[in-house]
């Protein structure tokens, strides 16, 4: 009976212990207060130096104005990102996560201005990428750093 229960706790153990992913959750609070969270498995989806994983803040929506028509100038919506973001890739033996900050130079007040005269304007979205930090495939990593733009990031990289 001793030897059956020894049994079942190391195959447990065991099993506990090729359940572990590598994965990576980041929380990201901006100068406003909003938060941005997110948790990423990684597993075999690694490659060198193509982006993985790339989460955005959730997009808004923006006014945009086309002047050639069929029925001449037609108003619609663009969906687009503002806020933090990441990307995750590998680098090498490490892997790499890059914080973005996603803004958007809005057009709604010139569209909005636009009676007589019409011009095709289009909002346009920048991406300013604020930090780039490394992990080591097989070290666990954790830290809370303020970033250049007054982000306050916290990540935790768990390896497989």
């Amino acid at each position: 009976m001793k030897i059956r229960i020894a049994l079942l706790i190391s195959i447990s153990l065991l099993g506990n212990s090729t359940l572990a992913e590598q994965s990576l959750n980041v929380e990201i609070v901006t100068p406003a207060g909003e938060i941005f969270q997110t948790k990423q498995v990684l597993g075999d989806k690694l490659k060198e130096s193509i982006p993985i994983i790339s989460v955005k803040a959730a997009a808004r929506e923006y006014q945009a104005i086309r002047c050639n028509g069929p029925w001449g100038a037609m108003k619609y919506k663009v969906m687009l990102s503002s806020g933090p973001g990441i990307e995750i890739y590998k680098k090498k033996d490490k892997i790499a996560l890059q914080v973005i900050e996603y803004s958007v130079i809005s057009k709604d007040l010139t569209i909005a201005s636009m009676d007589i005269h019409c011009i095709d304007t289009e909002p346009t979205q920048v991406l300013n990428a604020i930090e780039e930090i490394d992990f080591i495939g097989y070290i666990e990593k954790q830290e809370k750093i303020e970033l250049s733009n007054g982000y306050i990031i916290e990540y935790h990289y768990t390896p497989e």
